[in-house]
């Protein structure tokens, strides 16, 4: 995904285009992962005028790896988990994306 905004919410965090478009529409298998300058905050200053992305939104939207990926992003998910905002069924989606992913390499 990109680092940009569509009618103010980040490329990563929606759910049209990850899983609507991408995966329903297109027929996409693989992983979804960010755009790089997305993780960490890298991306995001005091001077910004839009919030940071945040790790839980992009999961929930079908978002399968954070990059570069942080403990605050750790934090992030794991607060999204307690608080209702991702579900453990789409995190347990998008961890076996990835081992599907992981396992084609070897």
């Amino acid at each position: 995904t990109s680092y940009n905004l569509l009618n103010g919410v980040h490329m990563a965090e929606r759910i049209d285009l990850a899983h609507d478009i991408l995966r329903c529409e297109f027929g996409f298998k693989g992983i979804v992962m960010t755009d790089w300058i997305v993780g960490g905050g890298m991306a995001n200053s005091k001077k910004d005028k839009h919030r940071p992305v945040k790790p839980r939104l992009v999961a929930a939207a079908g978002g399968d790896l954070f990059m570069p990926g942080c403990k605050k992003d750790f934090d992030d998910m794991t607060a999204g988990l307690k608080e209702g905002t991702l579900s453990r069924r789409q995190l347990e989606i998008n961890v076996s994306r990835l081992m599907e992913a992981f396992k084609e390499l070897t």
